[in-house]
């Protein structure tokens, strides 16, 4: 099922071993499946279903069997290399697909008679005639899609509505049944025919896909690693959502929330930006203990106050006339679209002026290409020209109304008799000049104990750490007064100085070493580095490498000085 690496490698890890030890063992069982699939295809029929009982019967043992080995490769998923992590989904999906298909090839053909005696023809005969002629009250029926967290509440429905309903006839029932399904859940029996013994095979089909207790404990422990990240008050309502539908949900399971609420609670905090868990902290006041998840839920639930207070504030009635349909029109104006977002010249999904082909243009070429698409020859984009251009750009060299790219040199006054000045072309603007600095993404313990990336320069010369006051903040970092006086050049002292933090910094690709370092606090420390964005084709011999900043090609803040 899934392509394995050669174990005699030496770069392969325990875990590696394990991990494949457990797929020959995960593909022994599927293929063993497949084999009672194909025998029921082949041998199976109406006369010896019978027969093939027992083979029907080992089945459940396979999936239980399937399922743990899943179980486990999952765990050690998170050990496992980039390159060497184990698909299960796919594996999954194979499996299910082909032990449902033995299991609904075998139902399908199994007898559902049962004997009746002939003195209760004529009873038999009424209740069936009675059955026709019931009516079910007018009732909105459950919808089920196949998506498992809808499952419990669609099958307690439908068994009180219909399936408990000993008075309707089956074919009703499979009648109402096939309305109540939508999708995968759909698919999986509108082949059967509609008939009295085929509604309990589409109901043991159902029940067999998407009853299995396991699978319901997964989806929920999963839901609740997964849980939605709040960066904004605004959120906190879809957290607190998802969190009571998958801890209820566990709860009718019989798994209790006391059993797993510490753990839960560290998942919940790390799913807070740094500005919640400050809040979260100065909630607890001088607490020092563990916190509980109702502690944490109690403070999430007032953060929403705030925001149900400002939503009731923005719906106080304003006095002011209602836009005028061209006004609402206008301002749900889409942003241009898909075609006129793609480069004109290579029909990629970049603006022009970062195009490599365009920029490999000579001056003339370039703006014989703007011509020929009516591109304006400010903004160099469509649908406009350069004299209603709302682009209040202009060109860095002359500062007339067209794109610095698009520059031509003036040679109308030039002497004649001194060499022409040769233009020079390159893939940057005109009059632009980088100086790349070694800048580094390094990891940064915050007050939380985690770490943040922070992006940093690299200054051998440099004698003491620098951390910009911005980043000092969102780290949560305790902030010291006292500051040692510092001088720049010239020996000119330096006044920005809002005091100093304890640093605690390491690489994000090796874990070691970790070092502290006091750092001084800045309001800023430089500028944005580089100055200007660098061609791709700088970066082409260095793809093979691991860089200290992956993006040093591109313009961005520096809030640490090493």
């Amino acid at each position: 099922m899934v392509k394995r690496r050669n174990l005699h490698s030496p770069e392969v890890n325990e875990s590696e071993k394990l991990a494949d030890s457990l797929q020959k063992k995960r593909d022994i069982v599927f293929s063993r499946v497949k084999a009672i699939e194909k025998t029921f295809n082949d041998e199976l029929s109406d006369e010896n279903s019978e027969q093939f009982k027992p083979l029907f019967d080992r089945l459940s043992g396979f999936q239980d069997k399937f399922d743990l080995i899943q179980a486990e490769l999952i765990g050690l998923n998170s050990d496992l290399p980039i390159n060497s992590k184990i698909d299960i989904e796919q594996a999954q999906v194979e499996f299910d697909e082909t032990i449902l298909a033995a299991e609904v090839r075998f139902l399908s053909l199994t007898p559902k008679t049962s004997k009746i005696e002939v003195s209760n023809n004529h009873s038999t005969h009424v209740k069936s005639h009675s059955s026709s002629n019931v009516r079910l009250p007018k009732l909105e029926l459950p919808q089920f899609t196949g998506k498992l967290e809808d499952w419990r509440s669609f099958h307690n429905l439908f068994m009180v509505s219909v399936h408990n309903v000993n008075e309707l006839a089956k074919v009703k029932k499979f009648q109402y049944l096939l309305t109540s399904l939508k999708g995968e859940a759909l698919d999986l029996i509108k082949g059967l025919d509609i008939t009295d013994s085929n509604y309990d095979v589409a109901w043991e089909i159902l029940c067999q896909r998407f009853q299995c207790e396991r699978r319901h404990i997964f989806h929920h422990f999963n839901g609740l690693l997964d849980l939605p990240e709040v960066k904004d008050v605004q959120q906190i309502p879809s957290l607190l959502t998802k969190y009571r539908e998958h801890t209820q949900a566990l709860e009718g399971l019989d798994h209790k929330l006391s059993e797993y609420s510490s753990m839960l609670t560290a998942v919940m905090v790390q799913k807070l930006n740094n500005y919640f868990r400050k809040r979260f902290d100065d909630f607890r006041g001088t607490e020092t203990k563990y916190p509980t998840i109702d502690s944490l839920v109690d403070f999430l639930e007032k953060e929403c106050l705030q925001l149900d207070g400002s939503a009731a504030k923005s719906t106080k009635p304003k006095h002011k006339q209602p836009p005028s349909k061209q006004t609402l029109t206008a301002s749900v104006k889409p942003k241009q679209s898909s075609s006129q977002q793609k480069c004109p010249c290579c029909t990629q999904d970049h603006p022009i002026y970062f195009c490599e082909s365009f920029l490999a243009k000579s001056i003339p070429e370039r703006r014989s290409f703007v011509k020929e698409k009516n591109l304006c020859f400010n903004c160099m984009k469509f649908n406009h020209s350069s004299s209603v251009c709302k682009n209040q750009y202009t060109c860095k060299t002359c500062h007339k109304r067209h794109n610095s790219l698009l520059h031509l040199e003036d040679t109308s006054n030039q002497d004649s008799s001194k060499p022409p000045k040769t233009a020079m072309v390159s893939n940057s603007k005109p009059k632009e000049y980088a100086c790349i600095l070694g800048t580094a993404l390094v990891l940064v313990k915050d007050s939380f104990g985690g770490y943040q990336p922070v992006r940093g320069l690299i200054d051998s010369a440099a004698m003491s750490t620098f951390i910009t006051k911005r980043c000092a903040h969102k780290l949560g970092l305790k902030i010291h007064k006292e500051a040692p006086p510092i001088s720049g050049l010239g020996n000119q002292a330096v006044n920005d100085i809002h005091g100093t933090v304890e640093c605690e910094i390491k690489s994000r690709i090796e874990s070691q070493p970790v070092f502290t370092s006091t750092a001084t606090i800045m309001t800023k420390i430089t500028t944005d580095l580089p100055n200007i964005s660098l061609p791709n084709t700088m970066s082409k011999p260095l793809r093979t490498l691991t860089l200290a900043d992956p993006e040093w090609m591109k313009p961005g803040p520096v809030d640490l000085l090493i």
